[in-house]
Protein backbone atom coordinates (compact mmCIF):
# COMPACT_ATOMS: atom_id res chain seq x y z
CA UNK A 1 0.00 0.00 0.00
CA UNK A 2 3.02 2.27 0.46
CA UNK A 3 3.24 2.78 -3.31
CA UNK A 4 -0.27 4.25 -3.36
CA UNK A 5 0.53 6.61 -0.48
CA UNK A 6 3.65 7.88 -2.26
CA UNK A 7 1.75 8.48 -5.52
CA UNK A 8 -1.02 10.37 -3.73
CA UNK A 9 1.54 12.55 -1.90
CA UNK A 10 3.37 13.26 -5.16
CA UNK A 11 0.23 14.38 -7.00
CA UNK A 12 -0.88 16.56 -4.07
CA UNK A 13 2.55 18.17 -4.13
CA UNK A 14 2.17 18.80 -7.87
CA UNK A 15 -1.19 20.48 -7.27
CA UNK A 16 0.35 22.79 -4.66
CA UNK A 17 3.66 23.60 -6.36
CA UNK A 18 3.00 23.67 -10.12
CA UNK A 19 1.26 26.76 -11.52
CA UNK A 20 -2.23 25.77 -12.64
CA UNK A 21 -3.53 27.78 -15.55
CA UNK A 22 -7.10 26.51 -15.68
CA UNK A 23 -9.84 24.92 -13.61
CA UNK A 24 -9.73 21.98 -16.01
CA UNK A 25 -6.15 21.20 -14.96
CA UNK A 26 -7.09 21.47 -11.29
CA UNK A 27 -10.00 19.07 -11.84
CA UNK A 28 -7.77 16.65 -13.78
CA UNK A 29 -5.18 16.58 -10.98
CA UNK A 30 -7.88 15.99 -8.37
CA UNK A 31 -9.36 13.13 -10.40
CA UNK A 32 -5.92 11.50 -10.63
CA UNK A 33 -5.48 11.78 -6.88
CA UNK A 34 -8.98 10.47 -6.15
CA UNK A 35 -8.48 7.52 -8.51
CA UNK A 36 -5.28 6.46 -6.75
CA UNK A 37 -7.05 6.63 -3.40
CA UNK A 38 -9.90 4.59 -4.89
CA UNK A 39 -7.44 2.03 -6.26
CA UNK A 40 -5.97 1.61 -2.79
CA UNK A 41 -9.43 0.96 -1.30
CA UNK A 42 -10.33 -1.45 -4.13
CA UNK A 43 -7.06 -3.34 -3.66
CA UNK A 44 -7.86 -3.80 0.03
CA UNK A 45 -11.28 -5.21 -0.92
CA UNK A 46 -9.76 -7.55 -3.51
CA UNK A 47 -7.33 -8.85 -0.89
CA UNK A 48 -10.32 -9.45 1.38
CA UNK A 49 -12.21 -11.39 -1.33
CA UNK A 50 -9.08 -13.38 -2.15
CA UNK A 51 -8.60 -14.33 1.52
CA UNK A 52 -12.23 -15.45 1.91
CA UNK A 53 -12.08 -17.57 -1.25
CA UNK A 54 -8.73 -19.23 -0.53
CA UNK A 55 -9.68 -20.07 3.06
CA UNK A 56 -12.95 -21.67 1.93
CA UNK A 57 -11.86 -23.37 -1.27
CA UNK A 58 -13.88 -21.06 -3.52
CA UNK A 59 -12.79 -20.54 -7.11
CA UNK A 60 -12.83 -17.02 -8.52
CA UNK A 61 -10.96 -14.90 -11.03
CA UNK A 62 -10.24 -11.22 -11.33
CA UNK A 63 -12.24 -10.04 -14.34
CA UNK A 64 -12.79 -7.48 -17.09
CA UNK A 65 -10.96 -4.19 -16.49
CA UNK A 66 -9.19 -5.57 -13.42
CA UNK A 67 -7.94 -8.59 -15.38
CA UNK A 68 -7.01 -6.35 -18.29
CA UNK A 69 -5.12 -3.99 -15.98
CA UNK A 70 -3.18 -6.85 -14.39
CA UNK A 71 -2.20 -8.27 -17.78
CA UNK A 72 -1.48 -5.00 -19.62
CA UNK A 73 -0.32 -2.68 -16.82
CA UNK A 74 0.54 -4.93 -13.88
CA UNK A 75 -1.83 -2.79 -11.82
CA UNK A 76 -5.26 -1.17 -12.14
CA UNK A 77 -5.89 0.56 -15.43
CA UNK A 78 -4.87 4.13 -14.49
CA UNK A 79 -8.25 5.62 -15.42
CA UNK A 80 -10.42 2.74 -14.16
CA UNK A 81 -12.60 3.39 -11.11
CA UNK A 82 -13.94 -0.03 -10.13
CA UNK A 83 -12.79 -3.62 -9.58
CA UNK A 84 -14.32 -6.84 -10.90
CA UNK A 85 -14.19 -10.53 -10.07
CA UNK A 86 -16.09 -13.40 -11.66
CA UNK A 87 -17.30 -16.79 -10.45
CA UNK A 88 -19.44 -19.62 -11.70
CA UNK A 89 -22.87 -19.81 -10.08
CA UNK A 90 -21.83 -22.87 -8.03
CA UNK A 91 -18.82 -21.02 -6.57
CA UNK A 92 -20.87 -17.89 -5.95
CA UNK A 93 -23.41 -19.88 -3.93
CA UNK A 94 -20.56 -21.08 -1.69
CA UNK A 95 -19.20 -17.53 -1.41
CA UNK A 96 -22.63 -16.24 -0.49
CA UNK A 97 -23.01 -18.73 2.35
CA UNK A 98 -19.67 -17.73 3.87
CA UNK A 99 -20.16 -13.97 3.56
CA UNK A 100 -23.76 -13.95 4.83
CA UNK A 101 -22.55 -15.56 8.04
CA UNK A 102 -20.17 -12.70 8.84
CA UNK A 103 -21.48 -9.31 9.95
CA UNK A 104 -18.27 -7.61 8.83
CA UNK A 105 -19.26 -8.07 5.18
CA UNK A 106 -22.11 -6.91 3.01
CA UNK A 107 -23.29 -8.74 -0.09
CA UNK A 108 -25.95 -6.95 -2.09
CA UNK A 109 -27.45 -6.65 -5.54
CA UNK A 110 -28.17 -3.56 -7.60
CA UNK A 111 -30.79 -4.97 -9.96
CA UNK A 112 -28.74 -7.62 -11.81
CA UNK A 113 -25.24 -6.82 -10.48
CA UNK A 114 -23.95 -8.64 -7.38
CA UNK A 115 -21.62 -6.60 -5.21
CA UNK A 116 -19.38 -7.20 -2.20
CA UNK A 117 -18.23 -4.69 0.40
CA UNK A 118 -17.11 -4.49 3.98
CA UNK A 119 -19.29 -2.43 6.29
CA UNK A 120 -16.69 0.34 6.22
CA UNK A 121 -16.21 0.38 2.45
CA UNK A 122 -19.98 0.29 1.86
CA UNK A 123 -20.31 3.61 3.68
CA UNK A 124 -17.73 5.07 1.30
CA UNK A 125 -19.53 3.67 -1.78
CA UNK A 126 -16.61 1.33 -2.48
CA UNK A 127 -17.37 -2.24 -3.52
CA UNK A 128 -16.36 -5.13 -5.78
CA UNK A 129 -18.58 -6.11 -8.71
CA UNK A 130 -19.08 -9.88 -8.85
CA UNK A 131 -20.03 -11.24 -12.28
CA UNK A 132 -21.66 -14.64 -12.05
CA UNK A 133 -21.51 -17.10 -14.96
CA UNK A 134 -24.19 -19.74 -15.42
CA UNK A 135 -24.11 -22.94 -17.46
CA UNK A 136 -25.63 -22.29 -20.87
CA UNK A 137 -27.57 -24.66 -23.15
CA UNK A 138 -25.63 -26.50 -25.84
CA UNK A 139 -28.14 -25.27 -28.40
CA UNK A 140 -27.06 -21.97 -29.97
CA UNK A 141 -30.72 -21.06 -30.53
CA UNK A 142 -31.55 -21.59 -26.83
CA UNK A 143 -28.57 -19.45 -25.82
CA UNK A 144 -29.76 -16.73 -28.18
CA UNK A 145 -33.26 -16.91 -26.67
CA UNK A 146 -31.88 -16.57 -23.11
CA UNK A 147 -29.78 -13.61 -24.23
CA UNK A 148 -32.80 -11.84 -25.74
CA UNK A 149 -34.86 -12.38 -22.58
CA UNK A 150 -32.05 -10.86 -20.49
CA UNK A 151 -31.85 -7.87 -22.81
CA UNK A 152 -35.59 -7.29 -22.56
CA UNK A 153 -35.27 -7.40 -18.79
CA UNK A 154 -32.48 -4.81 -18.82
CA UNK A 155 -34.11 -2.43 -21.24
CA UNK A 156 -37.41 -2.73 -19.41
CA UNK A 157 -35.90 -1.41 -16.19
CA UNK A 158 -33.22 0.93 -17.45
CA UNK A 159 -33.47 4.30 -19.13
CA UNK A 160 -30.87 3.14 -21.64
CA UNK A 161 -28.74 6.30 -21.75
CA UNK A 162 -25.57 4.27 -22.37
CA UNK A 163 -27.18 2.25 -25.15
CA UNK A 164 -28.55 5.34 -26.87
CA UNK A 165 -25.07 6.85 -26.83
CA UNK A 166 -23.70 3.69 -28.45
CA UNK A 167 -26.34 3.92 -31.18
CA UNK A 168 -25.12 7.44 -32.01
CA UNK A 169 -21.54 6.19 -32.40
CA UNK A 170 -22.44 3.50 -34.92
CA UNK A 171 -22.77 4.11 -38.65
CA UNK A 172 -24.70 2.70 -41.57
CA UNK A 173 -26.41 -0.68 -41.38
CA UNK A 174 -24.78 -1.49 -38.03
CA UNK A 175 -26.43 1.55 -36.47
CA UNK A 176 -29.83 0.62 -37.90
CA UNK A 177 -29.66 -3.01 -36.70
CA UNK A 178 -28.41 -2.06 -33.24
CA UNK A 179 -31.15 0.55 -32.88
CA UNK A 180 -33.84 -1.90 -34.01
CA UNK A 181 -32.66 -4.49 -31.51
CA UNK A 182 -32.51 -1.96 -28.68
CA UNK A 183 -35.95 -0.42 -29.27
CA UNK A 184 -37.59 -3.82 -29.84
CA UNK A 185 -36.17 -5.25 -26.59
CA UNK A 186 -37.00 -2.04 -24.75
CA UNK A 187 -40.64 -2.05 -25.90
CA UNK A 188 -41.14 -5.69 -24.84
CA UNK A 189 -39.27 -5.12 -21.59
CA UNK A 190 -41.36 -2.06 -20.69
CA UNK A 191 -44.53 -4.05 -21.43
CA UNK A 192 -43.36 -6.88 -19.16
CA UNK A 193 -42.49 -4.39 -16.43
CA UNK A 194 -45.97 -2.84 -16.68
CA UNK A 195 -47.57 -6.28 -16.31
CA UNK A 196 -45.37 -7.92 -13.68
CA UNK A 197 -43.55 -4.98 -12.05
CA UNK A 198 -40.79 -5.96 -9.62
CA UNK A 199 -41.76 -9.65 -10.00
CA UNK A 200 -39.77 -9.49 -13.22
CA UNK A 201 -36.59 -9.46 -11.15
CA UNK A 202 -37.35 -12.74 -9.37
CA UNK A 203 -38.60 -14.28 -12.64
CA UNK A 204 -35.36 -13.35 -14.37
CA UNK A 205 -33.32 -14.65 -11.43
CA UNK A 206 -35.15 -17.98 -11.53
CA UNK A 207 -34.58 -18.31 -15.26
CA UNK A 208 -30.82 -17.79 -15.08
CA UNK A 209 -30.07 -19.73 -11.89
CA UNK A 210 -32.30 -22.77 -12.33
CA UNK A 211 -29.70 -24.90 -14.12
CA UNK A 212 -26.49 -23.93 -12.34
CA UNK A 213 -25.93 -27.47 -10.99
CA UNK A 214 -26.05 -28.94 -14.49
CA UNK A 215 -22.83 -29.48 -16.42
CA UNK A 216 -22.23 -27.59 -19.65
CA UNK A 217 -19.31 -26.61 -21.83
CA UNK A 218 -20.73 -23.11 -22.31
CA UNK A 219 -21.26 -20.23 -19.90
CA UNK A 220 -23.29 -17.03 -20.04
CA UNK A 221 -23.23 -14.02 -17.74
CA UNK A 222 -26.70 -12.57 -17.34
CA UNK A 223 -25.41 -10.34 -14.55
CA UNK A 224 -22.68 -8.71 -16.62
CA UNK A 225 -22.65 -5.81 -19.02
CA UNK A 226 -24.89 -5.68 -22.09
CA UNK A 227 -21.94 -6.93 -24.16
CA UNK A 228 -21.75 -10.09 -22.04
CA UNK A 229 -25.42 -10.85 -22.55
CA UNK A 230 -24.60 -11.35 -26.22
CA UNK A 231 -21.40 -13.41 -25.71
CA UNK A 232 -20.80 -17.07 -24.97
CA UNK A 233 -17.82 -18.16 -22.90
CA UNK A 234 -16.25 -21.57 -22.30
CA UNK A 235 -16.99 -23.12 -18.90
CA UNK A 236 -13.54 -24.73 -18.88
CA UNK A 237 -12.01 -21.25 -18.62
CA UNK A 238 -13.38 -20.99 -15.09
CA UNK A 239 -12.18 -24.44 -14.03
CA UNK A 240 -8.47 -23.79 -14.62
CA UNK A 241 -7.10 -21.02 -12.42
CA UNK A 242 -3.63 -19.55 -12.05
CA UNK A 243 -1.87 -16.84 -10.04
CA UNK A 244 -1.67 -13.32 -11.45
CA UNK A 245 0.10 -10.25 -10.11
CA UNK A 246 -1.83 -7.03 -9.52
CA UNK A 247 -0.15 -4.11 -7.75
CA UNK A 248 2.41 -6.47 -6.21
CA UNK A 249 -0.19 -8.89 -4.82
CA UNK A 250 -1.12 -12.32 -6.15
CA UNK A 251 -4.73 -13.03 -7.10
CA UNK A 252 -6.47 -15.92 -8.82
CA UNK A 253 -7.22 -15.61 -12.53
CA UNK A 254 -8.40 -17.87 -15.33
CA UNK A 255 -5.47 -19.70 -16.91
CA UNK A 256 -6.13 -18.30 -20.40
CA UNK A 257 -6.92 -14.60 -19.78
CA UNK A 258 -6.00 -13.64 -23.34
CA UNK A 259 -8.85 -15.72 -24.79
CA UNK A 260 -11.34 -14.20 -22.37
CA UNK A 261 -10.20 -10.62 -23.04
CA UNK A 262 -10.18 -11.08 -26.82
CA UNK A 263 -13.73 -12.45 -26.61
CA UNK A 264 -14.79 -9.44 -24.56
CA UNK A 265 -12.69 -6.53 -25.89
CA UNK A 266 -11.13 -7.65 -29.15
CA UNK A 267 -7.63 -6.15 -29.35
CA UNK A 268 -7.22 -5.62 -25.59
CA UNK A 269 -3.52 -4.75 -25.96
CA UNK A 270 -4.40 -1.52 -27.74
CA UNK A 271 -4.50 1.43 -25.33
CA UNK A 272 -7.47 3.79 -25.92
CA UNK A 273 -6.98 7.30 -27.27
CA UNK A 274 -6.32 9.93 -24.54
CA UNK A 275 -9.86 11.34 -24.71
CA UNK A 276 -11.27 7.87 -23.94
CA UNK A 277 -9.14 7.37 -20.82
CA UNK A 278 -11.75 8.50 -18.34
CA UNK A 279 -13.39 6.88 -15.29
CA UNK A 280 -16.78 5.70 -16.52
CA UNK A 281 -18.78 5.52 -13.32
CA UNK A 282 -17.93 8.73 -11.49
CA UNK A 283 -18.53 10.85 -14.58
CA UNK A 284 -22.19 9.89 -14.74
CA UNK A 285 -22.09 8.07 -18.06
CA UNK A 286 -24.59 5.58 -16.64
CA UNK A 287 -27.93 7.16 -15.74
CA UNK A 288 -28.06 7.34 -11.94
CA UNK A 289 -31.75 6.44 -11.77
CA UNK A 290 -30.76 3.07 -13.19
CA UNK A 291 -29.08 2.11 -9.93
CA UNK A 292 -31.72 3.02 -7.38
CA UNK A 293 -33.03 -0.46 -6.56
CA UNK A 294 -30.78 -2.29 -4.07
CA UNK A 295 -31.34 -5.77 -2.62
CA UNK A 296 -29.49 -7.45 0.25
CA UNK A 297 -28.63 -11.02 -0.69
Amino acid sequence: MKKFEERIARIKKEIESVPIVSWEEIAEAEVRCNLIEKHKELLELLICVDKICRENGIGYSIAYGTLLGALRHGEFIPWDDDADVMMTRAEFEKFKKVVKGDEAYKLFKVLFTDRFATKESFEKDCFIDIFVFDPAPASEFKRFTMNMVSRMFRFGFFSGVTYQERIKKKRGLGRFLFAMEYYFCRAIGRLEKAIWGSKMISMHEKMITGNYKKSSEYALSHTGTWQDVSRTYRMEWFENLTEMNLCGYSFLAIANPEDFLINRYGNYKSVPEPEARVPLHDLGIEAREDWQIVFDL
